[in-house]
């Protein structure tokens, strides 16, 4: 209408504001279910070999490749892993975990709203603490006293990663480089030779661990680091540290009501006239947004507070083999970072408030040394 009526103006597209959108849990899976088979290259080094042949044929060709094959692995000029029984690569994770919603967080009758005084009414935020606590106006109170009966079940399957353990190899040697880079240079200084020039942590830490091992440093964090290191990336590693992990995909996106799934494009081929043209119109008004279907018999819960624990976790592997994982309910254990105040217990761990849906700050009023409340007259963050 406002073109029609002034017709110099035009629709220009623009970037939309940013927005926060939630992350969801990840699930950090250790021992021997987690074990993968070894890789071609996966130490960052991959020997590779030309092989020259003389045949008439391809057939006589590949008959000749086939029988180097056991002379390259004997010298070494070609990566070759030997296996003796059936592999096992896992490679997907499906799991099912139940979700405990705080009190208040969730209607629990479809005509009932939101209490809007459900985060202060328990929950605060303590002076020394950058996240929320169980207990309402600073009293302490246990997070289970509030947690609803009913849970709310959430399937997921998501591909398996190793990201966990390189990321760990990787602060690993940061830290390692950290510690003992200025010592170890210090030390070449004193022996009147330069220092040398690290390109990387992984190039650092290979020469720093070396010099730690032959000499006399007393640091008790760097001796642990490096023996943690060695034991990650170990041929006969332990297996507390085969680790595999994957977020719980689709979580959030539960809690508000939907499902994390391709949806099939909107049609109705088949239909009437009038159901065709329907489906047309919801095609058009739909777009490209078929990333999620619809939940209508979840509950909206707009923030993820209360409580989550597992029930039952598959590992698929590529060969089309699977193992349920049966575990006991005391070895789940929480993330350090969580904080004192979520720690598990009986295999539930407490989830602090994290709005559940995409959020964006819009409003910013700051408190002054002089002025108990300014107010913006205009956003002043966005």
């Amino acid at each position: 209408m406002a073109l029609a009526a002034y017709p110099g103006l035009k629709l220009k597209p623009t970037t939309g504001l940013r927005y926060w959108r939630a992350n969801d849990a990840v699930l950090l899976i250790t021992g021997e279910a987690a074990t993968v088979p070894p890789r071609h290259g996966e130490d960052g080094n991959l020997a590779c070999r030309v092989q020259p042949v003389s045949a008439a044929s391809i057939d006589l060709a590949l008959d000749q490749l086939v029988a180097a094959i056991p002379a390259c692995a004997m010298d070494g000029s070609a990566s070759c892993n030997h296996c003796h029984e059936e592999p096992w690569n896992p490679l997907i994770l499906e799991g099912e975990v139940a979700f405990y919603p705080a009190r208040g967080i969730s209607p629990t009758r479809t005509d009932a709203g939101l209490d809007t005084n459900a985060l202060i009414g328990h929950w605060h935020l303590p002076s020394d603490c950058v996240d929320l606590a169980p207990g309402a106006n600073g009293a302490t109170r246990s997070v289970w006293a509030d947690i609803e009966a009913e849970p709310q079940v959430h399937r997921a399957a998501s591909i398996l990663t190793p990201h966990a353990k390189l990321q760990l190899r990787g602060r690993i040697e940061a830290m390692i480089r950290q510690i003992l880079e200025p010592r170890h240079a210090a030390a070449m200084t004193v022996a009147g030779t330069p220092p040398p020039e690290f390109g990387s942590d992984a190039e650092a830490f290979a020469t720093l661990s070396v010099w730690f091992s032959r000499t006399f440093v007393d640091d008790p964090v760097a001796a642990e680091l490096i023996a943690t290191h060695y034991r990650l990336y170990q041929a006969d590693d332990p297996a507390e540290y085969r680790v595999l992990s994957q977020a719980i995909g689709g979580f959030s996106e539960a809690l508000a009501m939907r499902h994390q799934a391709p949806q099939l494009p909107i049609d109705d081929p088949l239909g009437f006239d009038s159901d065709q043209r329907f489906a047309a119109r919801m095609r058009q008004a739909v777009g490209p947004e078929t990333h999620t279907g619809v939940l209508p018999w979840n509950a909206f819960v707009p923030i993820s507070a209360g409580a989550m624990s597992v029930r039952a976790l598959r590992l698929p592997d590529s060969f089309g083999r699977f193992q349920d994982l049966d575990f006991d309910r005391s070895q789940v254990l929480a993330a350090g970072t969580m904080g004192e105040n979520h720690r598990p217990h009986d295999g539930q761990v407490p989830l602090p408030p994290r709005l559940a849906q995409p959020a964006r700050l819009c409003s910013v009023g700051w408190m002054t040394m002089t002025t108990r409340w300014s107010r913006p007259r205009a956003p002043i963050l966005r």
